[in-house]
């Protein structure tokens, strides 16, 4: 059994916003606005989002710059010293 309200129920609620929207000009005109302000918040957290992340980027790449790499014992090495070990 298959409830046909519940299938077309996003397309009411679409329709619902969209077509008021279309059809009265005041409410385009609200609707334009808060994209407007949508797409300004997004951009103006990039803009202070980059810095951030630049910076953060930044000391990351330092920071394992200035750390010394620590390279494994050859395994010579490695086998080699538990056997002085066990012969002192």
């Amino acid at each position: 059994m298959s409830f046909y309200t519940v299938e077309w129920s996003p397309g009411i609620v679409f329709l619902g916003v969209v077509l008021p929207i279309l059809i009265v000009p005041g409410f385009a005109l609200i609707a334009l606005m808060v994209v407007v302000a949508a797409a300004l918040a997004v951009v103006v957290a990039a803009l202070l989002g980059i810095p951030y992340l630049l910076v953060r980027t930044l000391r990351r790449s330092l920071d394992e710059a200035r750390r010394p790499v620590t390279r494994p014992a050859p395994i010579a090495t490695a086998i080699a010293r538990p056997a002085t070990a066990v012969h002192r």
